[in-house]
């Protein structure tokens, strides 16, 4: 019978009765299978427990009975990380006559757990973006995978992009095709594996035996490695030549752009991780590669930088957390060490080239603003420091007023430091109440401004709430009364009569509203008054005529004949309108 599995049919291995699931993008009507270049990948439901299995059909070139040794030998290795799909059945004649006489083009076709759904090159093709910290846990699950198959002298040989299965949210990668295996005391396979475009070194095809070697993954790996460690960066990923990230084409080349902009996502990780890509780019053979023991560890080292500045971040010290950052100098460079009295604090380099590498470090594990807060504030205590140690108390007061919003939540400022300010705060505030008593009892809405500090005086017992009420009177009249003036200064009257209007009870009662200011402030809302009539004049409106002459009235704006005649035009057309409201 020839093998056509349809959604629903039911197949019979040895003891257990398998079901064929349908594709979930194309409902009920096609089986669940994925071809590649050797064979045919069909999902599976166990009835007895409702596990998913995946079936291998091989394509007839590739079928013999190698499968079933190499089946044999990597069945110990089904433990390690990455390797599951080493679990794995080969269908034979010898035992598995049933259902081999029914569908002859199973024979060696190869039963294994189903892994994940998602290979790495569905998530180029999809062009997924990861999170920084799924790119470093994919790729440091992938590096150790492949640094424990070097270490027992065995190779994948064909390490590509659709044969690594993703689980993202369990960040964990598992191998499959696992046919061509290089090992010691493994067979060789019927083809040698030659690598697969977008992950071929370029002396793989000239070699004898391909990448069947004991270094056959290093550079593949390598190029993947770099693919997953930059999937964070939309650039990157938003460059990709469909399947893969580089073209076939494009190989070790060091003039194309997809290169330019790997190593440059690489370098904002770590500078490490970009030589180790670049070393493996230019290599002449698969040896000079860098190993899997080279990638685990950089690899490590910025999940370990990651990791202390979220420890750092979280804690909350500004100063641990810049002196984390600088401690990583080689992922997270640009900050130096600056002395100041008996405090040690960490300032921005500005022009540093370094920082820019920092700036894309902290970014990557999205601490950017956490960190550059922290240098705010340390900066903030800095400038406090020096006012305090000069003992100028007014300074001092002033330098607080202007930065508490960065001192309040900053750990580091310590409580002896505290205390000191308290002292100043104390000094400060009994001299200004008394200069702040004397104007309220003038009235004097500036003076009043002045002096009047509300944090300098939060909570002070030395006001009333009534004079607390009128001190923060006093201080919108006057910031009122500086718009007016900036308007004025600026020669903008619609925005003087725009402020007037706002403002008029504030400014009226403001005893710092003077005579010179109130003339000039008639005189521009006049001239508004008049530049807006003869706006509406111009254009023909007659509603808005009428209201801006009585506007200009109010003002005390005077109307000469041509504009009285015009109004009284405009009145009579809209009561020829039928009894139009000439006031809308």
């Amino acid at each position: 019978m020839r093998f056509d599995p349809q959604p629903g049919d039911w197949l019979t291995i040895g003891d257990e009765n398998y079901r064929f699931t349908p594709h979930p993008s194309a409902g009920m009507s096609i089986a669940y299978a994925q071809e590649g270049r050797k064979a045919i990948v069909y999902q599976l439901r166990r009835s007895s427990d409702d596990r998913l299995f995946a079936l291998k059909v091989f394509k007839p070139a590739f079928r013999g009975d190698y499968l079933v040794e190499v089946a044999r030998r990597i069945a110990p290795y089904a433990g390690w990380p990455g390797m599951i799909a080493c679990q794995r059945t080969v269908l034979t004649r010898e035992q598995h006559r049933r259902v081999l006489t029914l569908y002859p083009e199973l024979e060696y076709a190869v039963l294994m757990p189903w892994v994940a759904d998602q290979t790495w090159q569905n998530i180029l093709i999809l062009n997924r973006l990861l999170s920084y910290r799924q790119s470093l846990e994919l790729a440091g699950s992938l590096a150790a995978i492949l640094r424990n198959l070097e270490a027992h002298h065995l190779a994948h040989c064909d390490i590509s992009g659709g044969n690594v299965l993703v689980d993202s949210d369990r960040r964990r990668i598992n191998l499959v095709d696992l046919e061509d295996m290089y090992g010691a005391d493994l067979p060789m396979p019927v083809a040698c594996p030659t690598g697969t475009p977008g992950y071929q070194h370029r002396t793989s095809r000239r070699s004898p035996h391909g990448q069947w070697q004991l270094y056959g993954d290093r550079f593949a790996g390598a190029v993947l490695l770099a693919e997953i460690l930059a999937s964070h960066d939309p650039q990157v990923l938003g460059a990709a030549d469909a399947e893969h990230y580089f073209a076939e084409d494009e190989m070790q080349s060091l003039d194309c752009v997809r290169y330019t902009l790997m190593v440059k996502a690489l370098t904002g990780i770590s500078v490490q991780l970009a030589k180790l890509f670049e070393q493996a780019w230019s290599s002449s053979s698969l040896a000079d590669c860098p190993s899997f023991d080279q990638w685990t560890l950089a690899i490590a080292e910025a999940r370990r930088a990651a990791d202390a500045l979220e420890a750092a971040a979280a804690q909350g010290s500004d100063r641990q957390l810049l002196a984390t950052c600088r401690s990583y100098s080689g992922f997270f460079a640009g900050f130096q060490l600056a002395e100041l009295g008996d405090h040690t604090f960490l300032v921005h380099q500005h022009v540093s080239s370094s920082y820019s590498r920092l700036v894309a470090g902290v970014r990557l594990v999205g601490l950017e603003a956490r960190v550059e807060l922290a240098r705010q504030r340390l900066a903030a205590l800095e400038a406090l420091f020096q006012a305090l140690d000069a003992g100028d108390d007014e300074c001092t007061w002033e330098r607080y007023r202007q930065l508490h919003h960065l001192l309040d939540g900053c750990q580091d400022f310590g409580s002896g430091e505290r205390a000191r300010l308290a002292e100043v705060r104390h000094r400060v505030a009994a001299k200004r109440i008394k200069e702040l008593k004397q104007a309220l009892w003038l009235d004097d809405d500036a003076r009043i401004e002045s002096a009047y500090d509300a944090l300098l005086f939060d909570g002070s017992p030395e006001l009333t709430q009534a004079e607390r009420c009128r001190c923060e009177l006093a201080v919108q009249r006057m910031a009122a009364l500086r718009a007016l003036r900036t308007a004025l200064e600026n020669g903008d009257p619609v925005r003087v009569a725009e402020i007037y209007q706002q403002h008029a009870d504030l400014l009226r009662s403001c005893s710092a509203f003077t005579a010179k200011d109130r003339a000039a402030t008639m005189q521009a809302r006049r001239q508004a008054a008049w530049d807006e009539l003869r706006a509406v004049l111009a254009a023909g409106r007659d509603p808005e005529m009428v209201t801006a002459a009585r506007l200009a009235i109010q003002v005390g704006q005077p109307l000469d004949w041509a504009v009285i005649v015009a109004l009284h035009a405009a009145r009579r057309r809209l009561a020829e309108l039928g009894g139009a409201s000439w006031t809308n």
